[in-house]
């Protein structure tokens, strides 16, 4: 599963706004996201930015430990204005299990 928590200032690809509107109602907001920092892993792009990649975990609202984890992938782009992250992408979900 893949998904996509987007400003709306930010750029994505989809078919359908619907898609992009249903996956904020449902999922965004709803939890908030716990990067684990120790995962990072970042490749520079010559000619564009760098791409990062990390495992971050899920905690709903008011609870205190994760209900899930997952994979993510950001693209950097390094443009005239600083870096900005041009993707996101969240993928291989499943529920969290504690090292």
């Amino acid at each position: 599963t893949v998904w996509l928590c987007l400003p709306k200032a930010a750029r994505y690809d989809a078919e359908r706004d619907g898609l992009i509107e249903a996956v904020n109602t449902s999922i965004c907001n709803n939890f908030r996201r716990q990067a684990e920092v120790e995962s990072f892993e970042v490749w520079p792009v010559p000619g564009h930015g760098a791409i990062h990649t990390g495992t971050h975990h899920f905690v709903n609202y008011g609870a205190e430990t994760p209900h899930g984890s997952g994979r993510f992938l950001h693209v950097w782009h390094q443009g005239e204005q600083g870096w900005q992250i041009t993707r996101i992408m969240s993928f291989d979900h499943g529920p969290y299990q504690a090292e």
